[in-house]
């Protein structure tokens, strides 16, 4: 009876080192640089570019630009198996609210501005070398 409870207990206990390492974190620093975000406001829209800039710190606390505009507030979570993260930006008149996830390729991300009832997914991959189409 003990070697069959040693027996079980080793089972479950691999079974949780299992499930543990796959919950290994994307690493944040591979968000540092250039993005091309796709905003269109539609899933049948042409892609509306634009950059988003992430320079990390090696902490939770991050710093960058978008749409034109400093970001604040940049926070990342990486205990999970992608990294989340959240940050605000201002235009001359609203404030809005972006989050997103990283599995290492792609940023899958959420715009909400409650002043202007908007809410707007997007996706952003790393950012190539030549300009698109509807950049400044």
């Amino acid at each position: 009876m003990r070697i069959l409870v040693i027996v079980l207990f080793l089972i479950n206990w691999q079974a949780v080192q299992m499930i543990n390492a796959q919950g290994t974190s994307v690493d944040p620093a591979l968000l540092q640089g250039e993005w091309q975000v796709d905003l269109r406001p539609t899933p049948d829209a042409p892609p509306y570019w634009q950059t988003l800039k992430i320079k990390t710190n090696g902490g939770e606390i991050f710093s960058g630009q978008f749409y034109g505009s400093k970001f604040r507030k940049g926070l990342l979570n990486n205990q999970w198996a992608e990294v989340h993260l959240a940050f605000e930006t201002r235009d001359r008149n609203h404030t809005y609210f972006h989050t997103a996830r990283f599995d290492g390729k792609v940023l899958h991300g959420q715009t909400y501005c409650p002043e202007r009832a908007f809410i707007a997914p997007w996706s952003a991959k790393r950012a190539s070398t030549t300009k698109l189409t509807n950049e400044p």
